[in-house]
């Protein structure tokens, strides 16, 4: 059989803040302060409250990830509020736990190509455009 080259739906997801634990100990740092932030999710999306999100238009990052872009309205300025809030406390409580600087696109990643799939050398140079042919 050939290989799979999207997203399951199982796997599906909004990428909110790219973070990084070097080794168990900060991993173990990093999970205490997810679990602080229970608060602020529960501030910005309350559980008796829906939020809706509409997808509009597709994108990708440096040809190899393909996303797919999430309409302008409320939910995605509550989501983008709730990204900042959560960026604050990250960075008050551990910076060196956030991988980049705070640029929060809204976005359902829809493609991204599995490790396995490329040589290493190939994995830097492939991007969707080339595997359209």
């Amino acid at each position: 059989t050939g290989e799979r080259l999207s997203v399951l739906e199982k796997k599906l997801h909004l990428t909110l803040l790219p973070v990084c634990a070097s080794n168990p100990e900060e991993l173990k740092q990093l999970i205490d302060i997810f679990e602080k932030t229970k608060d602020i999710v529960q501030e910005f999306f309350p559980k008796d409250k829906q939020t809706h999100l509409s997808i509009k238009g597709l994108g990708h990052f440096n040809g190899r990830v393909l996303w797919a872009g999430l309409e302008s309205c409320t939910s995605t300025t509550n989501l983008t509020n709730f990204v900042k809030r959560l960026y604050e406390h990250i960075n008050s409580l551990g910076p060196n736990f956030l991988v980049e600087p705070l640029r929060f696109t809204p976005h359902i990643t829809l493609y991204k190509p599995p490790r396995k799939f490329f040589s290493k050398e190939k994995r830097s140079k492939t991007n969707i455009d080339e595997l359209k042919n």
